[in-house]
Formats: C-alpha cells, structure tokens, sequence
C-alpha cells in the first residue's frame, strides 16, 4: 500500500515535469494554461505498467483527442509535377544528299503528310554531271563490247596479237567499273533503280532529286524557299507525329527507390486526366534540380497534349485492400518499436504495441496489435508517450534488480580511435563512362536503341548516312575492281613478255601499278574500319562485282556502336539530325560498380590512406547501406575549399544508384599513428 501511494505521487511529479517541459518548448503560450483551457494540473495521471490512467482534468488539459480504427482501402500516393515530351520516334529532321538549288517546295508548315510523301525537288550540278558521266560511261562499255567481240575473231584468226585482245578486255573491264560507279553515286543521291534504267535507255536525264518524308505526321517547321540555294548540311523540314506522346515526371532524389516501371499513373493536363503505366525510369538524373524523370507513354490520338506542356501526375506506389487502418498521428516510434495508446474505458487507454506496413501522408496499415472499432489517441500521443519512458527510468528496482548482471562486452575502443563523416556524390569509373560518337559528319538514318536498355560491347545504337563514308566506300570499289583486273593482266601478260610476244616494260608498269592497287585497297580499308565498319562489312564491299550488270548498291551506312557494357543513359537524336564527330550522341552508364567522391577536412586529411574501409548510405536509397574502400586520394588539398577529394570504392549495388545522387560515408580511423593529431594533444 505503501509503495502504491509512493508510485501515485512520483508519477503526479513526473506529469509536472513534463507539463514544465511541454511549456518550454511551447513559449507562445501561456505556461498556466492550454490553448485556452485551464491550467495544466499536477495530479490526474497514473501509470500502471502498460496502462495508463487519466482524469477528465488532465485529458482537458492536454487537449486529447482520439481517432477510430477502422476496415479500408490504402492506397500511397507520390505527387509530383511532369511535362508532356516528344518522343525521339515521333520526330524528324528532313535533309538532302547532295548540294543544290530548291526547283520546288511542295509542303507548308502546319500541314499533315504521309511517310514516303515528296515535300521538294533539288537540282543539282552534281546530279547532272553524275548522269551524264553514266550517259558516256555507257557508250564507252557498248564500244568496247563490239571491239572486244570484233578482236576475238581477228585473235582467233591469228591476225592479231594475244596481248591487244589482253588490251581490249582490259579496258572493257575497266569502262564496266566506271559505270557502276557513276551508278551507285546516282543511288547513293536518292535515284532510285527504275529512275536511272528510264535514264539510260531514253538518254534523257533526271532534272530534280525528291526530297521525301521520312515518317508522317505535321510539318511543324519549314526554311525551304524557292530558289534557295542548300548545302547537304542544312535541316529543310522539322516533321513532328503527335499520335503520341510521352509524359515525364520529375522525381525527387529521395523518392526514387518508391518508383518502378509498370506502376500506374494518373496525370492532370490542361483540366483533363489521363491514365497510364510508368514505362522506365531514366538512368541519368538532374543533378540542379535532383529529381530523376519517369516517363509515361500517353496515346494522344485525341490532340489534347501538345509537347512542352506542364501539369500534375500521382503514382501509385502501394495499396492494400480492405485493411485495418489507424491514424497517423497516433502512431509513436521510439527507433525499436511502435506503439499507439488505445483507449480501455472512460480515462483508461493502454499501451498497445503494432505492427505497422503501408502509409500515407494521414494514415497507415496496421498489420497486428488493433481491431476496426477501436479508439486511440491522436493529439497528446508524444507527451504520455513520454510519460512511459520517465516512468521506466525512474521505477525503483529491487536489491536483486540492483545486483550486476553478465553482459556481453564489446572491444575496448581505444581514445584514439575515431570515425570520420563526410558527405559523398556517387561517381561512375572513368572506365564505367563511356560516350559513343561517330568520326564524321553524318545524318541520323535509324535509332535502334531506347533509354535505359542494356546493351554489350559492339552493339549498333544508331546507323548514320554519310557523303564521305559513301565516297570511300566507292573508292575502294574502284581500287577493288583495279586491282582484279591489273592482276589478270598481269598473270597473262607475264608468259607473253617471257616469250617475246609482249614488251617487258609494259609488264614492269603493270607491276608496279598492280603494287599501288594493292596499297590502295588495304588503305582504304584501314580508313573504314577506323570510321567504325566492320570487317564483315568491309568485305561485303570488296566482294562487290563491279563488272556485272546490276546496278544494286552495296554501300552501307556508318554503325555507332557501345563502346562498352553497360544501360543507355542518355541521348537526345532524332531521325534526320545531322551529326558531328564531336557530338556525343550516346551516353552508356556500367552502374555494376560504382565510386562515391567525398570530401576530408583539412584537419583529418592526414588520418586518410588507401585502402581505408568505409560505410556509405544514401538521401535516395535509405535502407542500403554498402560497403566499400579507399581507391583514389588526392594529390592536393582543394585550395579554395581546404578539403581533400577522396573516392571510396563500393561493392556491387547493381542499378540502384545513379551517378550525382547524395551520399554519406563514415570511415573509421585510428589516430595513434596520425603526427598531427599527436602534435595537437601535446
């Protein structure tokens, strides 16, 4: 009895203490009242193990209220703003082969057109001088043919000599091989094959190349004029397809682990909802604005979005369907455990522990621990809560309570020990970086990659057209075709020359020109391969038969391929752009491995060394915590700063982490054998 009474009085003085404390914190109101209530009491609150007594005075004097527990559908819900995009497949740059002079402007901005649809004529000097080339190259293989079958019969009589039917079937080779060259120059343009067949049997050439949409959709933008004069650089027609389109909302850096592809997505544009599905999440992340981007793909069959757009979108990043629901303001964590405070009676609540699962911004799911029906406290949760927690400090124990217990010891930690904090960026090995570019000027011809997609060493991203990739490419089709016949020449000329028959300084100056042939070739190949074609596609060409009649064209477009493993991260091309050899047109991130920069003190600098371990966590990824070591100090001290770069190396995150995200890593260190910190305590 006696020690019930003595239980009852510390825990008055215990509500006291806590009343004076809530007054501290609260200096705007009066420390004698409460929101206009009487004043805080002394007495009314009796703390029984986990249950808790209070009078209708202290329950006035806090101002408690409680909530109900209740049976519901929870859904978690991310708000954040998006923006209508223009998806790369949904737009073109429209652009021309050759030099010229506009004859025609077909199309005017604003107009819908078709994929194939002509939308301007070029003339050109070059096209002109190609076909008439064709034009003599043609009659020169027909003259050639009849000499040829004319000194077959006199060679087969004996009337002339082996090495002038050599001559003739040398030179009939070598006319055929200019022919189709002038012929694949006339393709390589955008002649198509039954256009330059109609050429070279009316002898009537092409006034005008077609410029030609490269896919449907609205010519939003035009600066093709009439009479203009155009280089093969210049962009005459911006094609854009609104069919449709992509939204992309802008998540903030601690927001990124809630996200996933395929989670649903509602989006608020221009007093109108639309529904979809997040298609991938971006590797590459704004590093001013620390969001990442999601992007929604939207039919836009309808036209109510236009690119450029700004409204609202809400994911879905959690349900749970006919759940026990509580609410938030009652829940009370202390760091080990949750608890709410659940009402018994008239003035009598318990201590109720909960398991708790998905929340939102005003409830939460309650796994075990509450019934729907129930009431518990929700304003006045964190003062008896911390009523608890006073009341377990200082509840007398027993002589036997009194008496030490064995406990499990941790290593003695020396004072010299110390661990060191310092906040990090993650950062991608230079190796783990790569850019994928083209060595020459080029246009977009395909896209074969999308954001985000793993890709290997040597895989195509992109395919681009190129007037100095197809002139090299035919000038080894020349040199190819020179080669073959200077080497049949030679091989029968070489018996004709040991007989008599044939001057040997003619055979010496065919050696010679079979020497440069053979240089050539392998010259023009070695240019190839270093502008990016294989060997397989290097061969394709030296396999093409110049002396045949077909006209197909084996000329090929320039490979951007990866330049190592890794995700496409990041590219912004568009079909018909043309390219530099200092754009960057890909960016491929290996997100296997990855560093993380921070930086030291000046006053620690000299307690960091290689090989050190580390702790990192990170604002964007709160339950991953990874470990890793010191790879790379500075070789100087940040002068402006006075802080020292260090990079801490980290175990295998897979792609959780994208490069700029924030990081914290903890090092420990030992300061014994640190000169300065000795120096410093002397």
């Amino acid at each position: 009895m006696h020690t019930q009474r003595f239980s009852h009085c510390r825990f008055d003085r215990v509500l006291c203490g806590l009343i004076v404390v809530y007054a501290a914190i609260c200096p705007s109101r009066p420390a004698t009242a409460h929101e206009g209530h009487a004043a805080l009491p002394s007495t009314g609150a009796t703390i029984d193990g986990d249950q808790l007594l209070l009078s209708q005075a202290a329950r006035d004097a806090i101002g408690m209220q409680t909530g109900k527990v209740s049976l519901a559908d929870l859904h978690d819900v991310l708000r954040l703003n998006a923006r209508v995009e223009l998806p790369w497949k949904q737009h073109a740059m429209v652009t021309t082969l050759i030099p010229g002079r506009i004859a025609a402007v077909l199309v005017r901005p604003g107009e819908v057109v078709v994929a194939g649809q002509e939308l301007a004529r070029i003339e050109s000097l070059e096209l002109e001088s190609l076909q008439l080339e064709m034009l003599q190259a043609a009659e020169e293989v027909k003259l050639s043919q009849k000499l040829l079958q004319q000194r077959q019969q006199l060679a087969d009589q004996g009337v002339i000599t082996g090495a002038t039917l050599l001559e003739t079937q040398t030179k009939l080779r070598q006319r055929t091989a200019r022919l189709q060259i002038a012929i694949r120059k006339l393709s390589a343009m955008g002649l198509q094959g039954a256009a330059i067949d109609r050429v070279r049997n009316s002898g009537d050439p092409v006034r005008a190349i077609s410029i030609k949409a490269p896919i449907g959709g609205v010519v939003r933008h035009s600066v093709a004029r009439r009479g203009q004069f155009i280089q093969s650089s210049d962009e005459l027609f911006d094609i854009v397809d609104l069919s449709s389109l992509w939204i992309v909302g802008e998540v903030l850096e601690t927001d990124i682990s809630r996200v996933a592809a395929g989670m649903p997505v509602d989006v608020h544009f221009a007093g109108r909802q639309f529904t979809g599905q997040i298609a991938h999440v971006r590797l590459k992340m704004d590093e001013k604005q620390r969001t990442v981007g999601v992007v929604i793909p939207i039919d836009n069959a309808a036209g109510t979005l236009r690119p450029g757009m700004f409204g609202r979108m809400a994911i879905e990043i959690g349900s749970a369907k006919e759940s026990i629901v509580c609410p938030l303001d009652a829940l009370i964590e202390t760091g080990t455990e949750s608890f709410v405070l659940l009402r018994r009676g008239d003035g009598k609540y318990a201590r109720r522990p909960v398991t708790v699962g998905l929340r939102t911004r005003d409830r939460v799911e309650i796994k075990s621990g509450l019934f729907p029906g129930d009431r518990v406290i929700v304003v006045g949760t964190q003062l008896l809560a911390a009523m608890f927690e006073a009341t377990a400090k200082s509840t007398p124990v027993s002589e036997s309570e009194n008496q030490p217990k064995p406990t499990r010891t941790s290593p003695a930690r020396s004072p010299d020990d110390d661990t060191i904090v310092i906040q990090a960026t993650v950062e991608l090995h230079t190796h783990q970086k790569t850019f994928a570019t083209s060595i020459i000027e080029g246009r977009i011809s395909k896209i074969l990659v999308e954001h985000g997609q793993q890709v290997r060493a040597g895989d195509v991203l992109a395919e681009i057209d190129s007037q100095q990739l197809r002139s090299l490419q035919l000038e080894l089709l020349q040199a190819k075709a020179t080669l073959e016949w200077t080497d049949t020449t030679v091989r029968r000329m070489r018996p004709l020359a040991e007989k008599g028959a044939a001057p040997a300084k003619e055979l010496w100056q065919l050696e010679t020109e079979l020497k440069k042939a053979q240089q050539s070739v392998v010259s023009l190949s070695r240019k190839l391969a270093l502008i990016g074609l294989s060997a397989e596609q290097i061969e394709r060409i030296n396999q093409d038969d110049l002396t045949g009649s077909s006209s197909k064209s084996v000329v090929m477009p320039l490979p951007i391929r990866a330049p190592a493993d890794g995700w496409v991260a990041e590219f912004d091309l568009v079909l018909g752009e043309i390219v530099q050899p200092h754009d960057r047109l890909f960016e491929i991130h290996d997100l296997t491995r990855v560093w993380v920069e921070g930086y030291v003190f000046e006053d620690n600098a000299s307690a960091i060394k290689p090989g050190q371990s580390a702790a990192v966590t990170f604002s964007a990824q709160p339950s991953l915590r990874v470990s890793g070591n010191i790879v790379r100090i500075a070789p100087v001290l940040d002068s402006s700063e006075r802080v020292l770069p260090v990079w801490i190396e980290l175990e295998t995150t897979g792609r959780l982490l994208r490069e700029g995200m924030f990081a914290r890593a903890r090092i420990p260190i030992s300061r014994s054998n640190d000169p300065l910190a000795a120096a410093h305590r002397e």
